[in-house]
């Protein structure tokens, strides 16, 4: 795909971009404009400069169309005309709707006057004392000190300007001579749905789910950016430990800086690509094509054999499967009752090893995948069957230990065929099912309750308005193990990452990801 735009570029010359954008502002009842290019965090910045005294404070930008989803741009993406129809738009904390739940808060009084005005805060006059003569003394030692260093420095001068020439070489030295620590730089690609999506499902147009709303994103970086979480996932926190920038979205415009890795996941996607209608996400096996493509226009960059190097030593994260397990029982899909249980669990493990295969082709040798979760035990699975117990769904934990139990032995069998090749398997229904019955445990206190949602348990994924007009959000996402019905908040998702970098054998094997990058 991506050869094919190079031809075409060549042929044809480009469209010369629109000149001006404007972005509407009700805000300042008027419409900015800015240059193409810009950025949308900077136009945000100076729009907000702009604001009358009580105007709402404007949170992101984005794009509107009559009839079609919003797409917001987050403060490092590019503002772009889409033109027929489109414009662009502030967005401001006054237009998110939906009834917050009120939990415990303390307000502090502030002291007034008889007249309501605050008392006025009085100084008293310092007194010359022991502890004033004190610093004095103390003051012409330092200075006197100082004298005699700047003394000394210059009876010296010759023989540090030398040592000042010698440190000068070995700094240019430096800068030429490629150090352990770049070669230690390790990329980090990732794959899956929307426990590792990181806002790609914000450039699809008919995306089965976004999370580029709010109150997504709310606590870490105070803004959605399709990530389905109040804040951080897993592989923003593995990034983290590993010195790499966030990793940005395959889809994201402008994105050109490919050497620390990519994150090619999409909410809702599955391994199997019949999970969801076509072009509603990007499922495993197109994944799998971007990454090539990507592979490709390395080799172009850097040539074969550097790029083969960066491919050897990067991580390639998993997290896929819980989509073609969970759709079946969310929606009238009968594909259950086409196949066995294992059978249809041998098709999703099935295009896993495809994909895994196809990434050891190109290069990849370096591997990381939970296992699925308690899929019958989160909150929207729960709210799904609160008519009967309220329990978890046991069909669906049947699948999910079948699955687990087949990936395992994929993973062996995987690592004597082929050469060079290594894994790391996290077991993430332990960890989970762990925090979910004794969330106190972990510093939680709610483990079956999602944060945000409406319905039993918060289960039903209605969280910022989606399909329904209110919806329930808990004041403090940091006690809750779950932010909506089938995703993780900031905290816990900081808590699994560090048991993938640094657990022990109980929890992550046979490597723990810290050891894998050293092998």
């Amino acid at each position: 795909m991506a050869e094919q735009e190079e031809e075409d570029s060549k042929v044809s010359s480009p469209q010369p971009p629109h000149p001006v954008l404007e972005v509407i502002c009700e805000s300042l009842a008027k419409t900015s404009r800015f240059a193409a290019g810009t950025k949308a965090g900077f136009a945000v910045s100076l729009i907000n400069r702009k604001l009358d005294i009580g105007a709402p404070f404007v949170l992101h930008i984005e794009a509107v169309k009559d009839g079609e989803e919003p797409i917001s741009f987050g403060p490092d993406a590019v503002l772009v005309d889409y033109g027929n129809g489109w414009k662009l738009q502030t967005v401001t904390v006054l237009d998110y709707g939906g009834v917050r739940q009120t939990e415990h808060f303390r307000q502090i009084p502030t002291q007034q006057n008889s007249d309501g005005s605050r008392p006025a805060k009085t100084a008293s006059k310092p007194g010359i004392g022991f502890v004033y003569i004190a610093k004095i003394v103390v003051a012409f030692i330092l200075l006197f000190v100082l004298g005699a260093i700047f003394t000394l420095a210059l009876e010296n001068l010759p023989r540090l300007i030398l040592s000042g020439y010698y440190f000068l070489v070995l700094c240019c030295a430096s800068l030429l001579i490629p150090t352990s620590c770049n070669s230690k730089h390790i990329p980090l690609f990732i794959f899956g749905d929307s426990f590792f999506d990181a806002g790609n499902n914000n450039y699809i147009r008919n995306a089965s789910e976004r999370a580029n709303f709010w109150p997504y994103g709310e606590t870490f970086f105070k803004y959605p950016t399709g990530r389905f979480s109040d804040g951080r996932l897993i592989p923003d926190f593995i990034a983290e430990y590993a010195k790499l920038p966030l990793i940005p979205p395959y889809l994201q415009p402008g994105n050109h800086q490919w050497t620390d890795g990519l994150n090619f996941a999409s909410g809702a996607a599955g391994a199997l690509a019949q999970t969801r209608p076509a072009g509603s996400v990007i499922d495993l096996n197109t994944q799998a094509i971007y990454f090539k493509n990507v592979e490709r226009q390395l080799s172009q960059k850097l040539g074969d054999t550097e790029t083969k190097k960066l491919l050897s030593k990067a991580i390639y994260m998993f997290s896929v499967g819980s989509n073609d397990y969970v759709v079946p029982f969310i929606t009238n899909s009968t594909v259950l009752q086409l196949y066995s249980e294992k059978e249809y669990v041998e098709m999703v493990i099935g295009n896993i090893t495809t994909v895994i295969k196809e990434i050891y082709k190109n290069g990849g040798r370096k591997f990381v995948f939970l296992s699925m979760g308690p899929l019958g035990c989160v909150p929207l699975l729960r709210a799904l069957k609160h008519n009967s117990t309220g329990g978890c769904m046991d069909e669906l934990t049947v699948l999910t230990k079948l699955h687990n139990s087949a990936l395992i032995e994929v993973l062996k069998e995987l690592q004597t065929q082929l050469q060079g090749f290594k894994y790391s398997y996290f077991d993430f229904y332990a960890s989970l099912s762990e925090r979910i019955n004794h969330p106190s445990k972990y510093g939680f206190k709610k483990g079956r309750v999602a944060c945000c949602g409406s319905g039993p348990y918060r289960g039903i994924l209605t969280c910022g308005g989606r399909g329904a007009a209110e919806y329930e959000l808990c004041d403090n996402p940091n006690d809750y193990l779950f932010f909506d019905g089938g995703h993780l908040t900031d905290k816990a998702n900081n808590q699994l990452a560090k048991l993938m970098w640094s657990g022990n054998s109980n929890v992550i094997w046979p490597y723990n990801l810290r050891t894998l990058i050293e092998e």
